[in-house]
């Protein structure tokens, strides 16, 4: 491989690590803006079976996914997909975290 190349691969490398970062703030943003948005309405979510259904696939699904990706990375030295499979285990715990909550609202009524 000529020494642009690698170069070339380089800066897409960093590229795209500042992206996956950029994109995991504005997430971050969004959420913290949305919950605060929640409370001061008081909202309440609703429940829906295939709400409850995605968030049980994603527990499931999610940690595998997060797994295959964070090897991969490792295996190519990639920083942007091991943030990729770390963004994947953030939305693994996200969702186990949602679905516990509304297994103990069902369970206590809450």
């Amino acid at each position: 491989m000529p020494w642009w190349s690698r170069v070339l691969l380089d800066v897409v490398e960093r590229r795209a690590a500042r992206l996956v970062g950029g994109i995991l703030v504005l997430i971050g943003l969004y959420l913290a803006v949305a919950a605060v948005v929640a409370l001061a309405n008081q909202s309440r979510p609703d429940r829906t079976a295939v709400g409850v259904a995605l968030t049980a696939t994603s527990v499931l699904v999610l940690p595998v996914l997060a797994r295959a990706k964070l090897r991969l990375s490792n295996q190519l030295g990639s920083s942007a997909l091991h943030g990729d499979g770390v963004l994947s285990l953030a939305g693994a715990a996200l969702a186990a975290a949602t679905l516990i909550s509304l297994l103990v609202e069902s369970a206590f009524g809450w």
